[in-house]
């Protein structure tokens, strides 16, 4: 039997286009608590609708004064709750920040009772950029809309871009209003271009439109097309998107060869049927820092500053590698590998990884510049709506 109980409140917001978020999450987390046994956890579920800063606050308050949680586990946006840090000091209960990774980090983000776990968004963008500009040369059409566009995604790929030798970028930005997903406008402005290569940083229906009308413009036939590793997960293997070929990156894959990765992948499958994605990863890697927290806590003292004690100076290898979820957040660099995607059949491809991008080479002084100086104008995370 165990030790004692612990309660970690989890918020979690809708996705109409990840509709999956909340089950992937706790499947990934109970996977990886499987094996502890002398704590126990108490996972106590609080809905943030699309994770605006006024939903996550009463949620966060419920959490200490309804629930008495020790813990908190929010997949919500990492400007949100560095802007609710004084709350969050008030309240002295750790939480764990989940989410895309969709902000570039800056030191500000430095605060306590705050840890931040994410699937490494914008790192993904700047080595798109910089090997995409590297290897096709010219001049690249980024393709987005105004959701897309509204986080640092974009701007992490321009630096990435003029750190592989760029100098211009045709940036096509679709105005659409909320529901629509009319992406002719995108294809106007291309044929009005000269672009040696395509980058898509679209999602939803749109996303898979953009792919069917790229299959039909002549201009673009024949231009490599890059793609985020999320939508890929999201739009095309769920449904039969025309797409033959193109290249994405990710700080993750089933194929990364790390024995915790083929263990996390093998288990995985084993017990739900199915290959993971992105979610059941990054919540696999939040149970496996909540296991290492569980097994060292000393039972019978305050849990809460004992937690917060340990997740910072908590460092485990995960199936990424190294998981360090202290408060350095704007010092932690993922690797990052550069796949080419290849369509086999129906839903089904098949993936080569072609390049890895070493995290220490994301260090440089136009992203620490881009981060301190950035707008982003939405608070929910990014795909939650």
């Amino acid at each position: 039997m165990p030790d004692h109980k612990i309660k970690a409140g989890f918020l979690f917001p809708q996705s109409e286009l990840f509709p999956a978020l909340k089950s992937e999450l706790l499947q990934g987390i109970h996977l990886a608590l499987q094996q502890q046994k002398k704590v126990s956890l108490e996972i106590i579920p609080l809905f943030i609708d699309s994770g605006g800063i006024q939903s996550v606050e009463k949620a966060l308050n419920a959490c200490c004064y309804a629930h008495n949680c020790d813990l908190v586990i929010a997949f919500a946006g990492s400007k949100v709750m560095v802007e609710l840090s004084p709350l969050v000091q008030k309240l002295q209960m750790p939480i764990l920040v989940l989410n895309f990774g969709e902000h570039i980090p800056d030191s500000g983000w430095d605060q306590p009772f705050l840890h931040f776990l994410d699937l490494g968004a914008w790192q993904t963008m700047w080595a798109l950029g910089k090997w995409g500009q590297q290897q096709f040369k010219g001049t690249v059409a980024l393709n987005t809309s105004m959701f897309d566009a509204g986080y640092h995604l974009q701007e992490s790929f321009r630096v990435g871009l003029l750190e592989g030798g760029g100098t211009e970028m045709h940036f096509n930005l679709l105005k659409n209003e909320p529901g629509q997903s009319n992406v002719n406008p995108l294809f106007d402005s291309m044929s009005q271009q000269d672009f040696s290569w395509v980058f898509a940083l679209l999602s939803g229906r749109e996303a898979l439109h953009f792919l069917e009308q790229y299959s039909l413009h002549q201009s673009a036939e024949q231009k490599p097309v890059f793609l985020p590793a999320f939508l890929l997960e999201e739009v095309i293997i769920l449904e039969e998107a025309p797409l033959k070929y193109g290249f994405t990156a990710s700080s993750w894959h089933p194929s990364i060869d790390h024995p915790i990765n083929q263990y996390f992948f093998k288990i995985y499958q084993e017990q739900h049927h199915r290959a993971p994605g992105h979610f059941s990863l990054l919540g696999y890697e939040t149970g496996l820092v909540l296991s290492a927290v569980m097994e060292n806590i000393e039972s019978g003292s305050s849990s809460s500053k004992q937690m917060e004690a340990l997740l910072s100076t908590l460092v485990l290898e995960g199936p990424r590698g190294r998981i360090d979820v202290s408060e350095k957040v704007f010092l932690r660099r993922l690797p990052v590998y550069i796949y080419q995607v290849e369509k086999i059949e129906y839903n089904r491809f098949e993936y080569s990884m072609i390049h890895k991008v070493s995290g220490d080479l994301m260090n440089d002084e136009e992203l620490q510049y881009s981060a301190s100086v950035s707008v982003s104008g939405w608070q929910n995370p990014y795909l939650c709506l």
